[in-house]
């Protein structure tokens, strides 16, 4: 299995890890717009955006926030 492939096969390593009880993250819905990105239900915990970076194939670049608020207004 590849190290990032995500989405790409239906089972994943999400999949594994979860068949073996071990946990993994959770993923919420969003809407993207033009130049904003809107949860679709408000998240009241701390949240870690991981991002690609397209020069660099299995490193991620990391944004903090407090809750989706929090997120959607550092990602303006």
């Amino acid at each position: 299995m590849k190290i990032e492939n995500r989405g790409e096969i239906e089972k994943d390593y999400y999949w594994f890890a979860q068949q073996a009880g071990i946990p993994t993250p959770k993923s919420f819905e969003v809407e993207i717009k033009k130049d904003e990105i809107k949860f679709k239900k408000k998240i009241e915990q701390p949240l870690i955006l991981k991002t690609e970076l397209k020069h660099r194939q299995y490193e991620r670049s990391f944004i903090f926030a407090a809750n989706s608020e929090d997120l959607e207004e550092k990602l303006k």
